[in-house]
C-alpha cells in the first residue's frame, strides 16, 4: 500500500502571496538590469586583456557584445515588459506602483548600455564616438551609476526568467517543432489509440496535464478533440503562458531566447539569433472546438438536458500538483504528463493521487527522464543546483530509478498497456556544440475497471 502523504507546506498568506507575485513581475522587469550587468562583464574582460591580445580579436567579438547589450537584450526586455504589464494588470497589480518602478529600471538598463559602450570603446583603444553613445531615451543619464546592488530579484528567479524564455522556444516556435515532435507527439498518439474521439464523445472525455509549461500540449489535446485542464507551477511559466494563449491574438513578438549564455557557440552570432513567437495562433488550435462546445451547450440546453462536464474545453491551474488536485477520487479519463514525474520530492505520492483521480478503466499516458529536480545540487548538502536553500523538500527527496518506480506503480494498481524508451531533448539550443539526449521513458498505464480505492490511499 502507497503512502499519499507529504510534509505539509505552509499555505502563504495573502500578503506571501502578493510579496512572491511581485517578485516574479519584478523577474521580468528586472531582465534588462541582469543582462546589462552581463554586457558589462563581457566588455569589461575583453578592455583588460593586454593590448597585444585585443589586437588578436576578430571585429565581431566587439560587435557580438554590442548587439547582445543593445538589440538582443532590448527585444527580451520588452516581451516580457510586455508580459509583465498586460497580465499583472489583468489580475489587478499596478506595476506602475511604487513597488515595480519600471522608470528606475529603463534608466538602470540605459546606463548599464552605456557602460558597455565605452568599455568596449576602450577595449579598441579608441575614444566613445557620438553616435555610438546615442541612446533611444529623453532619459538623463548623467550621474546614474549601475550595479548588482539595484538588482532587488534574487538570482534564482531571474534563472527561471531565462528557462522560460528557453521553454518558448520548445513550445511556440518552429524551431521547436522537432522537439514537440519527439516529446508531445507520442502522447497525443497514444491518447489517441487508448480514448479515440468520436463524434459521440467530442469533448466529453477529460485530461488532465500536470506540469504543463507553457501550455502548448494542453491546446494539441483540446484541438485532438478532449476537454483538457493543465496545471503549473512555476509563475514565470504561467504569466507568459496566460499571455500567449488569451492576449496576444494575433500578434507576433521577436526574441533572442538563447542570449544568456556565450558558450558551445559553433560560429559566431549563433546565440544572438532571433525566433518569432509564436508559431501558431493560439486561437486557430483552440477556437474549433471552442466552436464546438459552444453548439452542444446550444443543443443540449434546447433540449433540456443537463451540462455533462463541470470544466470548459480548455482550462489551466495554478499551483502544487499535490495541493490542487489532492481531493480529486475518479474525476479524470486520462492523465498525460511530459517531462513532470521527477519534479516529485516523493514519487509515490504523485503516482498514489494519479491512481486516486483516475476513473476506473482510465489510463495514465507518460513521457520523460528521472532528472529528480530536488535532489541536492552538490552530494551531502540540502540545496538546489542553483544555490537556492530553505525548501525542506530538498532534505526529504527520494530519488529511485526506472525499474523502482515501476514496481511502485504496479503494486499501487496500474496495469501497463505499453512501454518503451525515446530519445528526446528539452528546451535544447539547436545550433550549440551542446545538447542533452535523454533516453526517456515512455509508457501507457491503465486503472482497473474494477479495484479497491484502498490501493491509493
Amino acid at each position: 500500500m502507497a503512502d499519499a502523504t507529504e510534509p505539509e507546506l505552509a499555505e502563504p498568506s495573502d500578503a506571501e502571496e502578493a510579496a512572491h507575485f511581485e517578485e516574479i513581475v519584478m523577474s521580468f522587469c528586472e531582465y534588462g538590469l541582469y543582462m546589462s550587468l552581463e554586457a558589462q562583464r563581457r566588455a569589461n574582460a575583453l578592455s583588460l586583456l593586454p593590448a597585444s591580445a585585443r589586437e588578436l580579436l576578430p571585429e565581431d567579438a566587439f560587435q557580438n557584445i554590442r548587439r547582445f547589450a543593445t538589440e538582443c537584450s532590448a527585444l527580451n526586455a520588452k516581451f516580457l515588459s510586455a508580459v509583465a504589464s498586460e497580465v499583472a494588470l489583468g489580475v489587478g497589480f499596478d506595476i506602475s506602483g511604487p513597488n515595480v518602478v519600471l522608470d528606475r529600471v529603463h534608466e538602470l538598463t540605459l546606463a548599464g548600455v552605456r557602460h558597455v559602450q565605452h568599455a568596449l570603446a576602450q577595449a579598441k583603444g579608441q575614444q566613445a564616438r557620438g553616435d555610438a553613445e546615442r541612446l533611444d531615451s529623453n532619459v538623463a543619464l548623467d550621474g546614474l551609476r549601475f550595479s548588482a546592488a539595484d538588482v532587488r530579484t534574487a538570482p534564482h528567479q531571474q534563472r527561471k526568467v531565462h528557462q522560460t524564455l528557453h521553454s518558448i522556444v520548445r513550445e511556440w516556435t518552429t524551431e521547436g517543432e522537432q522537439e514537440r515532435v519527439e516529446c508531445f507527439q507520442p502522447l497525443l498518439e497514444e491518447l489517441r489509440r487508448h480514448l479515440p474521439v468520436t463524434p459521440d464523445n467530442l469533448l466529453q472525455q477529460k485530461v488532465l496535464v500536470p506540469g504543463c509549461g507553457l501550455g502548448r500540449l494542453v491546446a494539441e489535446i483540446v484541438h485532438a478533440g478532449y476537454r483538457a485542464q493543465g496545471n503549473e507551477f512555476c509563475y514565470q511559466m504561467l504569466l507568459v503562458s496566460d499571455y500567449i494563449l488569451n492576449r496576444m491574438g494575433r500578434k507576433r513578438a521577436v526574441i533572442c531566447p538563447w542570449i544568456d549564455s556565450n558558450c558551445n557557440e559553433m560560429q559566431s552570432g549563433d546565440n544572438l539569433r532571433t525566433v518569432q513567437v509564436p508559431d501558431v495562433v493560439a486561437g486557430d488550435l483552440l477556437q474549433p472546438m471552442l466552436d464546438a462546445e459552444s453548439r452542444r451547450a446550444r443543443a443540449s440546453k434546447s433540449e433540456g438536458n443537463a451540462p455533462g462536464v463541470t470544466i470548459p474545453p480548455f482550462s489551466m491551474t495554478a499551483g502544487e500538483f499535490l495541493q490542487v488536485y489532492k481531493d480529486h477520487v475518479a474525476e479524470w479519463d486520462a492523465v498525460v504528463t511530459c517531462f513532470f514525474l521527477d519534479t516529485a520530492p516523493r514519487v509515490t505520492t504523485y503516482i498514489a493521487l494519479i491512481y486516486r483521480m483516475l476513473k476506473p478503466g482510465g489510463v495514465w499516458i507518460n513521457g520523460g527522464p528521472l532528472v529528480w529536480h530536488w535532489a541536492p545540487g552538490l552530494p551531502g548538502s540540502v540545496e538546489s543546483g542553483g544555490g537556492q536553500r530553505g525548501d525542506a523538500r530538498y532534505r526529504y527527496s527520494v530519488e529511485l530509478s526506472y525499474a523502482q518506480v515501476r514496481s511502485i506503480m504496479g503494486r499501487i494498481g496500474f496495469k501497463f498497456l505499453h512501454e518503451e524508451v525515446r530519445a528526446c531533448h528539452y528546451a535544447c539550443n539547436n545550433k550549440s556544440m551542446m545538447t542533452t539526449q535523454y533516453q526517456a521513458a515512455f509508457f501507457t498505464v491503465q486503472k482497473p475497471e474494477e479495484t479497491p480505492e484502498s490501493n491509493a490511499s
